[in-house]
């Protein structure tokens, strides 16, 4: 599992684009809950942990299960698509597909992060897979962790997402509008 740090820069592929499509039709704070709502998609996956909370139980009993499958996906497009369209009035199947393409980042993400893989296919199997490729260390919730391990996953997922804000434009140079010469 990777940090939330890795996750929420995802945000900054969505966000240029569909604060382009919002941004004359919905107000401030409606765009404000839209992000809001868009980053709870986001982080869909782990609402898993709210069980861990209530328990003595080991998080791996919990965290990574149903909630990261590709049946979930579905879920979470639908459950973003019905709140958001409440907030802004963008059309009901591009909200689907950006709740969908949020929700199906984040298991994308934990699937190519170390650790002992999702239950992708839940409820068809309980079978766990990981990705071949590892792009990010994971958080180890079992075993001597030391701070240092902490640090190292920390380090990796910052540096996941400085990459995706360079991927994204976010780091480009801004042109200032030309100034008209009287």
């Amino acid at each position: 599992m990777s940090s939330p740090v890795a996750h929420t820069s995802l945000f900054l592929l969505f966000w240029p684009r569909l604060r382009a499509k919002i941004q004359s039709t919905a107000s401030r704070p409606r765009r404000l809950l839209f992000a809001t709502a868009l980053l709870a998609t986001l982080m869909g996956p782990d609402f898993d942990l709210v069980g861990w909370f209530f328990t003595d139980a080991p998080i791996s009993t919990y965290h990574n299960g149903p909630t990261n499958s590709l049946f979930m996906i579905t879920i979470g497009g639908v459950a973003f698509a019905i709140i958001a369209r409440c907030i802004i009035r963008l059309p009901w199947p591009t909200l689907f597909a950006v709740g969908c393409t949020a929700y199906a980042s984040h298991i994308l993400v934990d699937f190519m992060t170390s650790g002992r893989g999702l239950q992708l296919f839940w409820p068809l199997s309980s079978a766990r897979f990981q990705s071949p490729f590892i792009l990010l260390r994971g958080v180890e919730h079992t075993g001597s962790v030391t701070l240092g391990t902490h640090a190292l996953n920390l380090l990796s997922d910052i540096l996941f997402a400085i990459a995706v804000w360079i991927a994204s434009g976010w780091f480009k140079p801004r042109v200032a509008p030309p100034t008209s010469r009287n």
